[in-house]
């Protein structure tokens, strides 16, 4: 499992799916074996590298993964439907009130203006409803 969180940092809008596509999608499409280097959220920076063999079956997780840049790269894509307070609040409960502000004003903007310009659900081959506590919990 590759998580677009690796991808990302507090200076990064989004996640650098540029990066992504260099280190690890290209590979895998030309069967070779992956390294993408994870950002380490606590120390701020490029943290150890990570191999994705290729020849099996690689889960891309995070928000805004489907992308019109990356191609028709995915078998299958999953979108998680979800109201907007709802993630709020499910990410304040995992984050912790003093990320009130990165949510409000950094995330959530970010992810309505990836939703507007990528239109992921019309891309999507399975649409899940995301509100669901029991969805929820076992995701986690």
């Amino acid at each position: 499992m590759v998580h677009t969180d690796d991808f990302a940092g507090p200076c990064q809008p989004g996640w650098d799916w540029q990066r992504f596509v260099r280190q690890v999608l290209e590979p895998l499409l030309r069967d070779g074996e992956a390294q993408f280097q994870r950002y380490d959220w606590d120390a701020n920076q490029l943290a150890e590298w990570h191999a994705v063999p290729p020849g099996g079956t690689v889960i891309v997780e995070g928000n805004s993964s489907y992308r019109c840049e990356l191609g028709p790269a995915w078998d299958l894509v999953i979108w998680v439907e979800c109201p907007s307070d709802l993630r709020l609040r499910r990410g304040i409960e995992r984050d912790g009130e003093a990320m009130r502000w990165k949510w409000e004003k950094v995330w959530m903007p970010e992810e309505e203006e990836y939703v507007r310009a990528q239109n992921p659900i019309a891309g999507a081959d399975v649409v899940i409803d995301g509100s669901d506590s029991d969805f929820y919990k076992q995701s986690t």
